[in-house]
């Protein structure tokens, strides 16, 4: 549970959800929004500011949230566009008392569980826009052989048949990188620069392919008949969760400068 509604690309500094320490318990008030499965988890990684003496990174800190906790409150689940197979929702807590057992790592240390936690979430969330693209892609090519114009099926048409291609040439490549970055991360390697890479091409290159995908199959594929409609849907949250296109871009150049100096 990282954005709330005055946070969302400025997460940490626009975090408000306090934890006051009392005995051997914290006091949890404020709220979280957009956050997957919040309505329906048992447990949720909370992260809270517990020193606001400080920049927000160095007094934040993360727990495990035991969403039975008396003062939980679930305000809503969002309607979204696309990604309706799992609720997303706002979240309050009031004056909710979480256990000193429940701190993840150390407290205001909370940073490093985001960024290690962050790295990971954006890596699988970029296999997953490539599964979905694969689907696309799938419907898209099959298609083009059984529909015929012209006396031809569409597939024989390079107008058709080349975009198909740069589809598979995206899918492939990315699949490749998808697979190295994550065997770097268990490893233990260093690799923000080249996770917020391969999570802003995929997004990007994902709602293209959808796209595409709906313009070779023509009006069926703009219709609910085929779940073309649906992937493309899906496919624009990319560009927007765990982390924006832009962000992932601003990230990038700053990994570069760390890296490589000016």
């Amino acid at each position: 549970g990282i954005t709330e509604p005055t946070g969302g690309s400025d997460a940490i500094g626009g975090m408000r959800l306090r934890a006051r320490k009392k005995g051997d318990y914290y006091i949890l008030n404020g709220q979280k929004c957009y956050i997957t499965n919040g309505s329906v988890a048992d447990y949720i990684c909370l992260y809270t500011i517990t020193n606001d003496q400080v920049k927000a990174h160095q007094g934040m800190t993360a727990f495990i949230f035991e969403t039975d906790t008396p003062g939980f409150e679930v305000l809503k689940d969002y309607k979204h566009m696309g990604r309706r197979g799992m609720p997303n929702s706002r979240l309050k807590f009031n004056d909710c008392k979480v256990p000193i057992e429940n701190v993840l790592h150390k407290e205001n240390q909370g940073l490093d569980v985001l960024l290690f936690g962050l790295d990971g979430e954006r890596t699988f969330t970029a296999s997953q826009y490539l599964g979905l693209g694969r689907s696309a892609f799938e419907v898209a090519y099959r298609y083009s052989h059984k529909r015929e114009q012209f006396k031809r099926t569409l597939f024989s048409f390079e107008g058709i048949s080349f975009k198909l291609s740069e589809m598979f040439m995206s899918l492939e490549l990315n699949r490749i990188t998808v697979t190295q970055i994550a065997r770097m991360l268990d490893d233990g390697h260093n690799v923000r620069a080249s996770v917020a890479a391969i999570k802003a091409r995929l997004s990007d290159e994902t709602v293209k392919i959808t796209q595409d995908a709906i313009q070779v199959v023509g009006g069926l594929g703009y219709s609910e008949e085929y779940p073309l409609e649906r992937y493309y849907r899906d496919a624009k949250i990319g560009q927007i969760s765990a982390g924006t296109s832009e962000i992932m871009r601003y990230l990038m150049a700053r990994e570069m400068t760390r890296m490589w100096g000016k």
